[in-house]
């Protein structure tokens, strides 16, 4: 009678051969089509892929000493820059069109608005481009001198999306200070 543990694999010691069992073939062959079958689900559907892409967009605000100029750099992934320009066209977009590239860089510098020393202030636009997975705006703020508070309200692609969050990062002589916006909270400001 076989035991338990001579299903898979017998050792008979008079033969010091391995002797393979007949349902052995099956059972190894069902493991390996199961293991299969999960690596290349893995390859075909990404883990990565299947989850939400947080809605996340950046603002780095530089102090230019030589200047005398805040530079202004917002970061908005492309396929949310395409999703908002699809939403408000009706039609498919491509991204790499200038005109729909001078269309979503006017929206941000629309959505984003800053207060130096108590003024609203307005940057000007200096343009945009693609780089990579981001779509990215270029503004810049003359100012007499270094500001010592600076406030924001934010509202980039807040219209679009509700779980829409921005970060910015004001960077000065006395490191980096950051503010997280959302649609709760999208007035905030930081002392330099």
């Amino acid at each position: 009678m076989m035991r338990h543990t001579d299903r898979m694999l017998n050792f008979r010691t008079d033969s010091k051969r391995y002797v393979i069992h007949p349902n052995a073939v099956h059972s190894s062959f069902r493991a390996f089509s199961s293991i299969l079958f999960f690596l290349l689900t893995c390859l075909a559907c990404p883990p990565q892929s299947l989850a939400h892409r947080q809605h996340l967009s950046w603002s780095t605000i530089v102090w230019n000493e030589q200047a005398s100029m805040l530079e202004i750099t917002h970061r908005v992934h492309a396929h949310d820059a395409s999703t908002w320009l699809r939403a408000r066209s009706k039609t498919e977009i491509d991204i790499t069109d200038i005109q729909h590239q001078a269309r979503f860089a006017l929206y941000s510098a629309e959505r984003f608005k800053l207060q130096n020393n108590q003024i609203w202030q307005a940057p000007e636009l200096l343009g945009a481009e693609l780089k990579g997975n981001y779509f990215l705006t270029y503004q810049q703020l003359n100012l007499d001198a270094a500001p010592t508070s600076l406030f924001f309200e934010i509202t980039i692609l807040m219209d679009l999306f509700d779980d829409q969050e921005h970060i910015v990062n004001v960077e000065s002589s006395s490191g980096v200070k950051s503010l997280s916006f959302d649609l709760q909270n999208t007035y905030q400001g930081v002392q330099i």
